[in-house]
């Protein structure tokens, strides 16, 4: 009987050693999870040393559409546009709101271009679709992020005709 209450015995300790090993590495891992998202991030507005005026003039310098028309096939008309005044290449994220779902990414865009439409990489259902659209700002000659900022606009699918 004393060989048996050994085994559970070993038993419970190895056990309790696994759970504590994976424990010790899931910890772990959201650690340099969080380090390396941090090492990639772009500051907000509100993050940048010169309050948010830099960002604030790039802002001034780019238009979307505050209602974006797609089909169901996924063309969709946005008016993006990075105009000639503006300083900073941007690109552009459109996402759904309601799922943080990324439906379109631009490339760079310089100042002087537009994109007039676009293909979504997401196909939706006729409706209306509540987005953010998230503006990253770089330096054009060297590419070097300087900030991001935010604004809502409103994705309308319809089917084609």
């Amino acid at each position: 009987m004393m060989h048996t209450e050994k085994k559970w015995l070993w038993a419970a300790v190895a056990l309790l050693l696994f759970f504590a090993a994976f424990a010790f590495g899931a910890g772990m891992a959201q650690v340099i999870h969080r380090f390396q998202s941090q090492q990639d991030r772009i500051p907000t507005v509100l993050e940048t040393d010169d309050g948010g005026q830099q960002l604030d003039a790039s802002l001034s310098g780019v238009k979307i559409a505050e209602e974006m028309y797609a089909q169901a096939n996924g063309e969709c008309e946005v008016r993006i546009q990075n105009l000639p005044e503006n300083e900073n290449s941007v690109r552009v994220s459109v996402v759904r709101s309601a799922t943080g779902e990324v439906l379109y990414q631009s490339g760079l865009i310089d100042p002087g271009h537009y994109l007039e439409y676009v293909k979504l990489d997401t196909r939706l259902k006729e409706g209306w679709y509540p987005c953010r659209v998230m503006w990253e700002f770089y330096k054009p000659d060297t590419q070097e992020p300087i900030g991001k900022a935010a604004q809502s606009a409103v994705l309308i699918v319809k089917n084609d005709v």
